[in-house]
C-alpha cells in the first residue's frame, strides 16, 4: 500500500491531497468494511479568491452639484455589462459624470439619471385630501416622480411622501407643480431632493478584472476512505507565499500521519473473509 501526496498550486491557492494507491484485495475490502462510503480524500473547491495584483474598477462621480454618490461595476467576460449603485448620494441637480478607472481594462463608459429622495411642500394648494397621489411635472425622465399627501389642514398640503421616486435625465424645476392627480386638488407646488438612481453602460469596455475571481477545481477522489480525524478539503491562501507553502506540506504531513495511523489499526483487524489477523502488509 503507497500513500501519494500532492500538493497543487492552482492560481493563487494551495490544496492538499493525499490518496490511497496500490491496495490489495484484502485492504481494499478492508477500506470498505471499515471505511467510509464514497468520501473525498482531497475533494472540490469552489469559491472566490483575489488573486494578487489583481483590483476591481472603480466608479467615480463627479459634478452634478451633489455629493455621495457610490457605485460597483458588475464585470462579465472582461465587460462592464451593468452598475449597482450602492449610495444615491445626495443634493444634485443635474446628473454627475460617471468615470471608471483601475481593474485592469479599458473603454469602459456610462452615464447616470437621478430619483427624487425626499420631498417639501413649497405651496400646499387647495382641494387635497389624504391619500391623494400627485404626478409632477417637468424634467425629462422614463419614470416621472409620483408624491402621496400624508396630511391636509382644510385642503391644504402639510406633508407629502416620495412613493415614486422616478427616473430622469433632466430633473423637474423647481418647485415643481403637478401634472395630475388622484383626486381634485390644485395648486401644489414642491421641492426634492435629488439622488443618483442607476449608472447604465454606454461602453462596455473589456479586460476587467472580476473580484473576487471564482474557482472551482477538482482533485483525485477515491469511493471508499480510511476513518480518520482530517478534513477532506483544505485550501490555503497565497497571502503569504512561504507561510501558506509550509502550511500546506505541514498539512499534508499531518493527514500521512493519521492515515498511517488509521492503517495500523485496520491491520490489527480481524479480516472476516480470510480468517487471519493482518498483521505486515
Amino acid at each position: 500500500m503507497k500513500l501519494q501526496q500532492i500538493i497543487d498550486e492552482v492560481g493563487d491557492r494551495y490544496h492538499v491531497t493525499t490518496t490511497i494507491a496500490g491496495t490489495s484485495a484484502v485492504e481494499d475490502q478492508l477500506i470498505s468494511d471499515h471505511g467510509e462510503p464514497i468520501v473525498e480524500v482531497g475533494g472540490n473547491f469552489a469559491g472566490n479568491v483575489t488573486r494578487p495584483g489583481e483590483t476591481a474598477p472603480v466608479v467615480g462621480f463627479t459634478g452634478g452639484a451633489g455629493s455621495g454618490a457610490a457605485a460597483t461595476a458588475n464585470v462579465v467576460g472582461g465587460a462592464i455589462t451593468s452598475y449597482t449603485v450602492t449610495a444615491p448620494g445626495t443634493a444634485y441637480t443635474s446628473p454627475p459624470t460617471v468615470a471608471v478607472t483601475g481593474g485592469g481594462g479599458s473603454g469602459a463608459t456610462a452615464h447616470a439619471t437621478l430619483k427624487a429622495l425626499s420631498v417639501a411642500v413649497q405651496a400646499g394648494g387647495s382641494g387635497y385630501a389624504v391619500n391623494d397621489t400627485i404626478t409632477i411635472a417637468g424634467g425629462t425622465f422614463v419614470t416621472p416622480v409620483v408624491i402621496t399627501v400624508n396630511a391636509v389642514t382644510i385642503g391644504v398640503i402639510t406633508a407629502a411622501t416620495v412613493t415614486v421616486a422616478g427616473n430622469y435625465s433632466v430633473i423637474a424645476s423647481s418647485p415643481a407643480a403637478q401634472v395630475s392627480t388622484s383626486g381634485s386638488g390644485t395648486g401644489g407646488t414642491f421641492n426634492f431632493v435629488w439622488g443618483v438612481n442607476t449608472v447604465l453602460p454606454n461602453v462596455l469596455g473589456s479586460g476587467y478584472f472580476l473580484v473576487p475571481t471564482p474557482l472551482d477545481f477538482d482533485f483525485p477522489t477515491r469511493q471508499r476512505r480510511l476513518i480518520t480525524d482530517f478534513p477532506d478539503k483544505r485550501v490555503f491562501d497565497l497571502a503569504d507565499d512561504v507561510t501558506a507553502d509550509l502550511m500546506a506540506k505541514l498539512y499534508a504531513d499531518t493527514i500521512k500521519s493519521r492515515i498511517e495511523t488509521a492503517l495500523t489499526t485496520l491491520r490489527a483487524l480481524q479480516n472476516p473473509f480470510e480468517g487471519e489477523t493482518l498483521t505486515t502488509i
